[in-house]
């Protein structure tokens, strides 16, 4: 089974995407902010983490920093209502595996999830959209199916 943590401080938004994976066979879990996200991570080992890139306190760009300064191998995907190029740099600087809109185009989602690995592959979705800004950085690279 697959394990995920969503980081979103719109709880209903997080709430709502952790019921279609758990749909999908998945074991998610879901906080709200960068603190709890870094306390959860310390405590499970996580095949992906998705996270909104502006909240309080601390940025997606950022948790992602700070939960590889632990787990380096943690696949990271960032969904977020504003794609403007500081958060399209900073993302691309973290090694994402993708920054994806809200709202968050779900098959997509899913089969980013699907073939997230934890090893550093990683495969983008098929017939990938101009609104999401799939990024490969660092050890992360579309599989070439």
């Amino acid at each position: 089974m697959r394990r995920y943590l969503i980081v979103d401080d719109n709880r209903a938004f997080a709430d709502n995407l952790a019921e279609i994976l758990r749909d999908e066979g998945a074991e998610v879990t879901v906080v709200s902010g960068g603190a709890q996200a870094l306390e959860a991570a310390r405590a499970v080992r996580f095949d992906a983490l998705v996270t909104d890139m502006r909240m309080p306190v601390m940025s997606g760009a950022r948790l992602v920093r700070e939960i590889r300064a632990s787990d380096r191998a943690l696949p990271a995907i960032v969904v977020t209502a504003y794609t403007g190029e500081n958060d399209l740099l900073a993302a691309r600087q973290e090694g994402l595996l993708a920054v994806l809109p809200k709202p968050v185009p779900i098959p997509e989602l899913l089969e980013l999830l699907r073939n997230a690995r934890r090893d550093g592959l990683a495969a983008r979705a098929d017939g990938d959209s101009a609104p999401a800004d799939n990024l490969a950085a660092g050890p992360l690279h579309e599989d070439s199916r």
